[in-house]
């Protein structure tokens, strides 16, 4: 990686997270500000809020302070993972369709028990913005693929192998 992009990322890395202690006035409003950059895409406060938001459906998140920061980061350097992931995807002219991510939807839905459409009605009513979660969705569904195609074809099962399992 080249040092001068690590600094800059690291830069807009401690911007936003500084920016994430701003008010929760200025993060409801839909801050588009950049909290970081991935080889020209941008992830935008906003985006990071609405992410911290779903990481926090299943555990504690701190309202503030250090606690609150260090979510922040981890949960920034996987949204940079993840865009790096759709990025090599759309290099490898991968791609995911709306269907597939909604099928996916659905299939989680199904499994929690829940009515067509019951997720993202969950997830407004506890203010998070449901492409927040689509995009997570669509980024693991783009890098499955990507593996498939690059690491499935390697892979040889011979009879033998087969037959001892």
């Amino acid at each position: 990686m080249n040092p001068l992009r690590t600094l800059a990322t690291a830069v807009l890395i401690a911007c936003g997270l500084a920016a994430l202690s701003a008010p929760a006035s200025a993060q409801d409003r839909g801050d588009r500000r950049i909290a970081a950059i991935v080889n020209r895409d941008a992830i935008t406060l906003y985006d990071l809020e609405q992410r911290i938001r779903l990481v926090g459906l299943g555990a504690r998140v701190p309202a503030a302070g250090e606690g609150r920061q260090r979510l922040a980061a981890e949960v920034l350097r996987s949204m940079i993972n993840e865009r790096l992931q759709i990025q090599e995807a759309a290099r490898q002219s991968v791609e995911v369709t709306e269907k597939e991510v909604q099928d996916q939807l659905a299939e989680i839905e199904r499994r929690n028990r829940m009515d067509r459409g019951g997720l993202h009605k969950a997830l407004r009513q506890r203010n998070i913005d449901p492409r927040a979660f689509e995009d997570q969705i669509r980024a693991s569904l783009a890098w499955n693929k990507v593996i498939q195609a690059k690491i499935m074809p390697q892979v040889r099962v011979s009879d033998a192998e087969a037959d001892a399992m």
